[in-house]
């Protein structure tokens, strides 16, 4: 214990002397052999008469015990004890004591009770302790100001004179709005405060500093203090309370105890006991002897306000500062790292004060921190632009708490993190200051540790485990990711909590599960050029939310003996629901595999009645279908493809069981725009309904075997089943000669040879190399009211001898 012997001079947070209300006491005479005249001084605070002025503190309580134990020799509460006297912010006390004995003394001054009132505090010498009754207490109650401290192993050497200095064990709670003006124009009449308090103490030792017994407080209803200064300029007091902290003190210094954080709930308020706003806040900071500032525009706000925590008097020494975070604010680097090591449970530090002549992506050259494996919880925050990476480890001679946790919140960017905590639980968090920006992390280095979780809003381009890392990676918020290894990428595809991903090498997803390759959440992922995702013969991708595929890397599930199962159909993704979209990629679902599966068509996408389908600039290649719809009869799916190419080499002559167009498209709208489609078996079906538009580009079928001309090449375009295909622009070719077609045929109606109803066609321009015709009614279809048939004159009329145009009028 940190003892206050002979002349106990202030320290810490002691105030400043009284000069303008106060005159020096005369010295007490010293008789005998062994009096000791104590003279204890109350702060002398510079608001005088004011809050925390100490001027109503005027009952001294004391007691003397044997040095060690409580065998108390004198106490205040003894009718023949020796009775303080007070005069001007003092108290002075003469004990007969005995020369050569030593002892422990405690001191504790509180206000004076009125006539037929009750203290709120107990003193109980035998046990060393003050209880505190909160029963019945409201806001601004200055009566309740207090101060102790203890003298202990004080030794008699004659009669002598002692000074001592009392202190308060309270953190005092301000609170202070400056919009009380802006309240009463907008009708908000504010009238009373409340404030509740979670885990304040009860009961203060006196000797060893130590406050113990938790309890939630209501501060209750009161109205403005009025005649008071509110600590920070500008603003006006609504409350003011008194709460015991310090259940730690510092050094055994019974005046001087670590910061707490407690959760509080302030409510405000009308002339009506109407309430018209209410702050929660968490992990608010306090600490004894110290003042925690709250202020803001609280009544007429929700989030503007700041929490400051300063000494009880103006000793810029001493002088705390935290964020509204609740995050100490460190103005050097050597401080942020001091603090962290003495177990600081939350640090904010300026990027800026981290320097250092190279970062190095792979973990070297980073500024150290180490922290208390004591705390069950440190935070550390960087604002702003870090000029150099992190590393952050454990003093493994603290003592060790079962499960700690560390939390790095990054506001801006931060080059490197490298983390090596054994058995710690880390989190990294990006709280970006601008709404539309990330925080900026490229690179993490998860040397060891229990969990991570990457969250909120942050870009994070690479993470890297070590050998000993054997924990989880979690992302949780609009995590945006870079990742070059399966592993990492697999984590990331079903994590709701990354926003996208950026895919910079090959990954081999061929032992990948389905269940490994549910997309979580909703997501973008960019495939960067020459980089190739290969998935293997029984996987997909399985889509349920809005999802973006970007970048012009390849997505196959083509790979050196891949040998499928006959029976089985091989397909890249299946889009079940949301809003599916895909810009420059490219797809390649196996070539050389014709089969269709018992639930799943071979076809590169796959996309149910719910979904919708947007590809643009996508290239897809496909031993059967490029695309195909499902939930064909219900299906209200709308698809656009904007300048894509779609490659099919299915064929029925392949003698297997299963063939398909390149491009099967139902629902309730498509739009095809400046598209090629190449096949063999045909080259786009629309059916069931769906209503469709071709405005540009190439259909084209080809035989398998040009030479000998083999394959059945069917359509370029196949309506059927109350499909309406309105064709706009474009060029159409199919190389088999048909005499209804007066060329070859290209677009045909009919009952998709499983009497269906047909389709509708509509020819408003293009050119073809035959007539659209109904192979079931065998009529040619002839372009829609006010377009004709026009023999082509062009250069290419070998190859579409008909164009449809506009008719003209003469």
């Amino acid at each position: 214990m940190k003892s206050n012997k002979l002349l106990f001079a202030a320290i810490g947070l002691m105030a400043l002397t009284m000069s303008s209300c106060s005159e020096e006491l005369e010295t007490p005479t010293v008789n005998g052999d062994g009096n000791v005249v104590f003279t204890a001084q109350l702060p002398d605070g510079i608001n005088s008469r004011a809050f925390n002025d100490g001027e109503k503190a005027k009952v001294l309580k004391y007691a003397v015990y044997e040095t060690g134990t409580k065998t108390v020799i004198y106490s205040s509460d003894q009718t023949d004890a020796p009775e303080a006297t007070y005069s001007e912010m003092k108290f002075t006390l003469s004990l007969p004591l005995v020369k050569g004995q030593t002892y422990d003394l405690v001191f504790w001054a509180e206000s004076e009770t009125p006539d037929g009132a009750t203290s709120p505090y107990t003193f109980t010498p035998s046990d060393q302790t003050i209880k505190i009754n909160y029963d019945g207490i409201k806001c601004n109650d200055e009566s309740r100001d207090a101060f102790f401290t203890s003298v202990t192993d004080f030794t008699v050497t004659g009669a002598s004179q002692q000074s001592v200095q009392l202190y308060r064990p309270f953190a005092q709670l301000n609170i202070g709005t400056n919009d009380l003006t802006v309240a009463d124009r907008a009708g908000i009449n504010h009238k009373t405060t409340k404030v509740v308090v979670k885990d304040v103490y009860k009961t203060l030792n006196l000797l060893d500093g130590k406050a113990s017994d938790e309890a939630e407080v209501t501060f209750d209803h009161a109205e403005r203090p009025t005649g008071e200064s509110f600590p920070v300029a500008t603003y006006d007091y609504l409350a003011m309370n008194y709460l015991l902290t310090g259940s730690v003190p510092v050094e055994s210094d019974v005046n001087n105890a670590q910061k707490e954080t407690k959760d509080i709930t302030i409510f405000f308020n009308d002339e009506d006991a109407n309430e018209i706003n209410k702050f929660n806040l968490s992990a608010v900071p306090f600490q004894r002897n110290y003042r925690t500032n709250i202020y803001g525009a609280l009544l007429t706000s929700t989030v503007d306000y700041t929490i400051e925590v300063v000494p009880g008097f103006n000793d810029d020494a001493h002088t705390v500062e935290f964020d509204k975070d609740g995050f100490r604010i460190a103005t050097s680097l050597d401080e942020a790292k001091t603090l962290l090591a003495k177990g600081e449970p939350a640090v904010s530090l300026n990027g800026e004060l981290l320097t250092a002549e190279t970062t190095s992506r792979a973990g070297e050259n980073l500024v150290e921190f180490i922290l208390n494996k004591a705390a069950a919880h440190q935070k550390l925050k960087i604002t702003g632009e870090a000029k150099a990476g992190i590393s952050v480890k454990y003093d493994e001679s603290q003592a060790t708490v079962t499960t700690p946790k560390f939390t790095l919140v990054i506001t801006k960017s931060l080059p490197a993190v490298s983390v090596n905590l054994p058995a710690g639980e880390v989190e990294i968090v990006g709280a970006s200051e601008t709404a539309d920006e990330k925080a900026q992390l490229p690179a993490v280095t998860i040397t060891n540790a229990a969990s991570t979780a990457i969250t909120g809003d942050v870009t994070v381009e690479s993470v890297t485990k070590g050998e000993n890392y054997a924990g989880e990676i979690t992302f949780d918020g609009a995590v945006e990711i870079t990742v070059d290894t399966t592993e990492l990428f697999l984590n990331a595809l079903t994590n709701e909590g990354v926003e996208k991903i950026n895919v910079t090498a090959d990954l081999n997803l061929i032992e990948a599960t389905v269940e490994q390759l549910t997309v979580a959440g909703i997501k973008t992922i960019n495939v960067d050029e020459n980089v190739t995702i290969t998935l293997g013969n029984d996987n997909h991708f399985s889509i349920s939310n809005d999802f973006n595929l970007t970048g012009k890397g390849t997505i196959t599930n083509e790979y050196e003996n891949d040998n499928p199962a006959i029976g089985t159909g091989k397909t890249l993704i299946c889009v079940y629901d949301g809003n599916f979209s895909a810009r420059e990629i490219t797809l390649i679902n196996d070539r050389e595999h014709f089969y269709h599966g018992p639930e799943l068509n071979g076809s590169a996408i796959i996309y149910w009645g719910t979904a919708n389908v947007k590809l643009e600039k996508t290239k897809i290649y496909s031993g059967l279908f490029c695309i195909c719809g499902y939930n064909r009869s219900t299906s209200q799916s709308i698809t656009n493809f904007n300048e894509c190419y779609f490659w099919s080499c299915s064929s029925s002559s392949y003698g297997t069981e299963n063939w398909a167009y390149a491009v099967r498209i139902c629902g309730k709208k498509s739009t095809l725009t400046n598209c090629t489609i190449e096949g063999i078996q045909g080259c786009l079906s629309p059916e069931w309904g769906v209503e469709m538009t071709i405005d540009g580009g190439r259909y084209e079928t080809r035989w398998l075997d040009a030479e000998k001309k083999t394959g059945n090449p069917f359509d370029a375009i196949y309506v059927t089943n109350l499909a309406q295909v309105t064709v706009l622009d474009g060029y159409f070719y199919g190389p088999r000669t048909d005499q209804l077609a007066e060329g070859t045929e290209c677009i045909r109606s009919g009952d998709n040879d499983v009497n269906y109803p047909d389709g509708t066609i509509y020819l408003k321009g293009g050119k073809f190399s035959g007539k659209a015709f109904n192979h079931e009614t065998k009529t040619v279809i002839e372009p829609t009211q006010g377009f004709e048939y026009v023999a082509n004159t062009d250069s290419d009329s070998d190859r579409y001898p008909w164009t449809v145009k506009a008719k003209t009028t003469n």
